[in-house]
C-alpha cells in the first residue's frame, strides 16, 4: 500500500464533516464529496464554525485554522476525485444496499492499491466488500465515533478478504492522526455499539416501566458509570470491584429480573473458581504485580479527582 497523502471523504454530513476537519488538521489533503452543492456549502460553514470555536478556546491559532481550511476541497464529481485518492472513507447513510452500490462504483474507479473504508457502525464488512469484485482485499471497516474530530477511538474491522497489509496501513495511519485504533471482529454492531446498545436497551426498559425518567437515567449514568468510564474500561472496573462481587450481582439480577446472561455468568464463575477475584487477589481479568494495587488505586483517585473538577464545571454550565 502506498503512503496515504490524499483522502476522499464520501458524505458531507456530521461524520464526514468532522473526519475531514480532523484529517486536514494533520496535514492531509482532504476532499469532501457530496452529490449536492447545497450540502457541501453547509459542510464548509460547519467546519469554519468548528475551527472558530477551537480558536476561541485557545486550542488553535488563526494561522492553524487557515492551513486546515486550505487542505480541504469539495466536489460533486466522485468519478474525478476517486482515482486520485490513496484512501476513501465512506460516511453515507446506514443503508446497506446504497453502500454496496457506492463500493461497486469505487472499485471500478480507483487505483488497485487505494484503500476503501466504510464508516458503517453495524453492517457486515463482507457484504460491503462483496460489491468490490475486482479488489475486495482493500475493503475494511473504519468506524469513527461522534464527534470524529474529538473522540479518540476508531474501530478497525477486517472482512474475510481484507488484506493484513491494508489493516496495518490503517493502524499506522490512525496513530499518525492522533487516534486510538482497535481491531474488532466482523460481528454485527462490532464492539462499541454492542455494549452501547445493550446499555440503551436497558435504559429504555427502565423508562418504559416508569422506574426513572430519561433525565434521571442520564444524570445517574453521567455521575456514576460514565464518570468512571472516562478512565477505565468495564473489565478494569470489574477487577477493582471484584469478580466475585460482579458474579453475585449477576446471579441476583437473574433471580429477581430474569436476566439471561449464561455466557457472562459462566465466564465469571470460572474466574472466581480460579481465585482470580480481581485487584485484591493479584489477578482477575488482568494480572497484577505486588505493587500494582497501590499504584493503580492512586492513579485512579488522581485521575477521577481531575475528572470531578470537569464534571462539576459541566454541571454548573448545565444549570445556568
Amino acid at each position: 500500500m502506498k503512503k496515504i497523502n490524499k483522502v476522499l471523504v464520501l458524505g458531507a454530513g456530521v461524520m464526514g464533516k468532522g473526519i475531514a476537519q480532523h484529517l486536514a488538521s494533520f496535514d492531509i489533503e482532504t476532499v469532501v464529496f457530496s452529490r449536492t452543492e447545497t450540502t457541501l456549502a453547509k459542510c464548509r460553514t460547519l467546519i469554519r464554525n468548528s475551527l472558530d470555536t477551537l480558536a476561541s478556546q485557545g486550542r488553535a491559532t488563526e494561522a492553524d485554522n487557515a492551513q486546515c481550511l486550505s487542505r480541504i476541497s469539495y466536489t460533486t464529481d466522485m468519478a474525478l476525485a476517486a482515482p486520485q485518492a490513496d484512501l476513501i472513507i465512506e460516511t453515507i447513510s446506514e443503508n446497506l444496499e446504497l453502500k454496496k452500490k457506492i463500493f461497486e462504483e469505487l472499485d471500478a474507479l480507483c487505483q488497485p492499491e487505494t484503500i476503501l473504508a466504510t464508516n458503517t457502525s453495524s453492517f457486515d464488512i463482507n457484504e460491503i466488500a462483496s460489491a468490490a469484485k475486482r479488489h475486495p482485499k482493500r475493503v475494511l471497516g473504519m468506524h469513527w465515533f461522534h464527534p470524529p474530530n474529538i473522540t479518540p477511538g476508531i474501530e478497525l474491522i477486517g472482512g474475510s478478504w481484507t488484506s493484513p497489509e491494508a489493516l496495518r496501513t490503517m493502524d499506522d495511519f490512525c496513530l499518525a492522526m492522533g487516534k486510538v485504533p482497535t481491531r474488532c471482529a466482523n460481528t454485527p454492531g462490532f464492539v462499541a455499539n454492542r455494549i452501547q446498545m445493550a446499555m440503551v436497551a436497558e435504559a429504555l426498559k427502565i423508562v418504559s416501566q416508569g422506574l426513572a425518567s430519561p433525565a434521571e437515567v442520564d444524570a445517574i449514568v453521567r455521575s456514576t458509570i460514565g464518570f468512571r468510564l472516562g478512565a477505565f474500561g468495564p473489565f478494569e472496573i470489574a477487577d477493582m470491584a471484584g469478580t466475585d462481587t460482579y458474579l453475585a450481582i449477576m446471579n441476583y439480577m437473574h433471580e429477581e429480573l430474569g436476566w439471561e446472561n449464561s455466557d457472562a455468568v459462566a465466564f465469571l464463575s470460572s474466574l472466581v473458581k480460579q481465585g482470580r477475584l480481581g485487584l485484591k487477589a493479584g489477578a482477575g481479568f488482568y494480572d497484577y504485580d505486588e505493587k500494582a494495587s497501590e499504584r493503580i488505586l492512586q492513579w485512579r483517585d488522581t485521575f477521577l479527582s481531575r475528572r470531578l473538577d470537569v464534571f462539576n464545571e459541566e454541571t454548573r454550565e448545565r444549570n445556568k
